[in-house]
């Protein structure tokens, strides 16, 4: 509609909601219709979805194309929001210094979430699962296994939030994310009905006051589509920054060695390694 003739300059300004996703093309379409364009996004999420290739970097959103390879907007450009309403200052730790320059901070209250009692999923941050197994895919029945066992450790485990009030986690305060739709399969059918399961893709958006995160393949050579897909940085930012309280990242530990052929990889594969550094381990 906006990019119809006869709308050129109908408005003074025009708002693009997820400009991330936003085609650089479409942009241009639309610009016509106001004087003055705001693009609102995250560059830090997912981008856009395409099938084609395009050049001469056509193919990115508007808001890629803005940033010009900055992770967040520069001063003289825009606007950055710098506050996480929903990250205990542990997990936006680690996300802000991934994905963010290290410009995102927690608003205030948000240091008062924390999960009761004395064992391994109490408290707050990151935590790190290493779970050895072989020969997996797009599937890891043994990690479907550690979670199932998690997540009943979890519900009715009392929370506190933001606000300070205390509640038992319940199957709305977990979620659970695989990057493969057959490992979704598999969790939903070894967890208690109304937990939460999807790829990272169906959850950009929502939260949980528990996010666990299953890597599922064995190596990087197993992952389907390779480093580029399971480690991108994008996507591991979206999973970790679900959670309001804590975040549980299970893995198999070769993972850690992927074979980095590329300069690109290298940050990718690092981020996880960052990820490990920063959490507390959990031996199962």
């Amino acid at each position: 509609m906006w990019a119809r003739e006869e709308l050129a300059e109908a408005v003074d300004v025009l708002v693009v909601e997820e400009a991330g996703q936003f085609s650089l093309a479409n942009a241009v379409a639309v610009a016509r219709a106001a004087k003055s364009l705001v693009l609102l996004g995250d560059p830090q999420q997912l981008t856009q979805p395409t099938q084609a290739e395009h050049p001469y970097g056509a193919g990115v959103s508007a808001l890629e194309y803005l940033l010009d390879g900055h992770p967040t907007i520069p001063r003289d450009l825009g606007i950055f929001f710098d506050r996480t309403w929903r990250m205990h200052p542990t997990v936006n730790e680690f996300v802000s210094r991934t994905a963010y320059e290290g410009r995102l901070v927690s608003r205030a209250g948000c240091e008062r979430q924390s999960i009761g009692g004395t064992g391994p999923w109490s408290g707050s941050g990151l935590r790190w699962v290493p779970i050895e197994h072989t020969d997996n895919s797009t599937s890891a029945t043994e990690e479907a296994e550690v979670i199932a066992a998690i997540v009943g450790d979890l519900l009715g485990t009392p929370w506190t939030n933001a606000d300070g009030v205390t509640a038992p986690i319940n199957v709305d305060d977990i979620l659970i994310v695989a990057p493969y739709n057959v490992q979704v399969g598999v969790l939903r059918a070894a967890l208690p009905a109304g937990i939460r399961v999807g790829t990272v893709d169906k959850f950009q958006g929502r939260q949980g006051v528990v996010v666990i995160y299953s890597l599922t393949s064995s190596t990087a050579n197993e992952a389907p589509r390779g480093i580029d897909f399971l480690y991108n940085t994008h996507r591991l930012n979206v999973a970790v920054s679900r959670a309001k309280t804590l975040a549980i990242l299970i893995g198999s530990p070769a993972l850690l060695d992927a074979p980095v052929t590329k300069p690109e990889h290298v940050p990718l594969v690092n981020a996880f390694c960052r990820y490990v550094d920063m959490a507390y381990a959990v031996v199962v």
